[in-house]
């Protein structure tokens, strides 16, 4: 028997912000976590993994479960002692991002994704088991080169993305299976894939929204910064790994998918709200170790 993968489609249902930690000296005093290779916004494992804990913490999850699951500090082992650091079960692999929600001038927003990170996605469903005969409309997404788009599914013709103008093409010949799954995948509300090129630009520092936020004291400003978001409706995918024939499974998944889960810091303003939809569940390949 193989291990089991568990992946989840999270949406923002508000605005995201998971530090990158680093320090800043531009106009952005905070900035989001980026892949390191890449540079397109992610949520890096050990913050998915850090939420999930809390979450499930404050789920009732018992001491021992929380600890055969994520581990333990240095003080506490999984006989409630004091012991030696014991390391989790589980495997967080983090979340990588699927689709951004960009103003329009012809929509409120559409979803906006690349070849690139529909390339993200397949990978990690290949490579971790997800795609099987008969159930291949993943692999679909590799089709999808920069050369046939951008195209609109359930939009066409010129439209601004924020302060980019695109023409978009209609979806036709072998993209059609593609772009149904996609569409699947995302949900109601038009959606558009661009160029792995424009997709960065959408997103670098010039492009995703900044909020203000300020510090005040007896109706006095005395701290102002500004911090950068994932726009709520962000759409992102996560997976994870647990053991073979591990008996918590079911409850892990059924927690995850029965209320909101809180991403990042800033929750007391309404920040990091997410909610989490199981996509697959699936034996991972021998090759993979949790």
């Amino acid at each position: 028997m193989s291990d089991t993968c568990l992946a989840y489609n999270i949406r923002a249902l508000t605005n995201l912000h998971v530090g990158s930690g680093e320090e800043n000296y531009g106009l952005i005093d905070k900035l989001v976590q980026r892949d390191v290779l890449t540079g397109i916004p992610c949520i890096h494992p050990s913050s998915l993994k850090g939420a999930l804990k809390q979450y499930l913490d404050h789920q009732g999850m018992s001491s021992a479960d929380q600890i055969y699951i994520f581990g333990s500090d240095a003080q506490i082992n999984k006989t409630g002692k004091s012991g030696q650091y014991q390391t989790g079960e589980y495997a967080f692999l983090g979340a990588h991002l699927l689709a951004l929600p960009v103003a329009t001038d012809k929509h409120t927003y559409v979803m906006v994704t690349s070849p690139m990170l529909l390339r993200t996605l397949a990978d990690f469903a290949e490579q971790l088991g997800f795609v099987q005969e008969g159930n291949d409309e993943w692999k679909k997404f590799k089709d999808i080169k920069d050369e046939k788009l951008p195209i609109g599914i359930s939009c066409q013709g010129p439209v601004w993305l924020w302060d980019i103008k695109i023409d978009l093409k209609a979806v036709s010949g072998d993209l059609g299976t593609a772009a149904s799954s996609l569409k699947n995948l995302i949900g109601e509300g038009p959606v558009v894939i661009v160029p792995d090129q424009t997709f960065r630009k959408l997103c670098n520092d010039l492009h995703l929204p900044v909020i203000a936020r300020n510090a005040l004291n007896d109706g006095e400003s005395v701290n102002l910064w500004y911090e950068q978001v994932l726009p709520r409706q962000t759409r992102m995918v996560a997976f994870i790994i647990a053991p073979e024939g591990d008996t918590l499974v079911n409850s892990f998944d059924t927690h995850n998918q029965a209320s909101v889960i809180q991403i990042g810091g800033n929750a007391s303003v309404g920040y990091g709200f997410t909610r989490w939809t199981a996509l697959h569940t699936s034996p991972t390949p021998q090759n993979v170790e949790s």
